[in-house]
C-alpha cells in the first residue's frame, strides 16, 4: 500500500498597513514601491490623508512575502514642505519590519528608492 504526501501551502503574508494623519496639514499620495507583492485588485493606496484621519490598506505579498512602501508629502504651517514614508517587510518565515520617516522634501531624492 503507497501511502499519499500531503501538500503543504504557506499561506501568502498579507501586511495591514494603517497610517493616522496627526499633523495640521493634509498628506499627499506621492510615489509607492511594491518590491514584493502589490495592493488587491481594484485597490490603491489613498491619494490623501487629511489632518485627524486614519487610513488602512492590505499589500498581498507572493512567495517572497510583502516587502513595499509608500511616500507621502505635507506642507507645514509654514509653508516648509515635507515627505513622509512608510515601508515594510513581511517575510513569510521571519519577523516583520516596519521603517517609517520624516523628512524635508528638499534632502529626500525619493524618486531613487530602490
Amino acid at each position: 500500500m503507497a501511502a499519499a504526501a500531503a501538500a503543504t501551502t504557506t499561506p501568502t503574508p498579507t501586511t495591514t498597513c494603517s497610517i493616522t494623519n496627526h499633523i495640521a496639514s493634509t498628506l499627499k499620495y506621492q510615489k509607492s514601491y511594491d518590491w514584493n507583492g502589490s495592493l488587491g485588485a481594484d485597490t490603491s493606496y489613498p491619494t490623501e490623508i487629511p489632518s485627524g484621519a486614519t487610513v488602512t490598506f492590505q499589500h498581498v505579498g507572493n512567495q517572497n512575502g510583502s516587502k513595499g512602501a509608500v511616500l507621502y508629502r505635507f506642507q507645514t504651517s509654514r509653508d516648509e514642505a515635507y515627505y513622509l514614508v512608510l515601508g515594510w517587510l513581511n517575510p513569510p518565515d521571519s519577523p516583520n519590519k516596519v521603517f517609517n520617516l520624516i523628512e524635508e522634501a528638499i534632502v529626500c531624492p525619493y524618486d531613487q528608492i530602490y
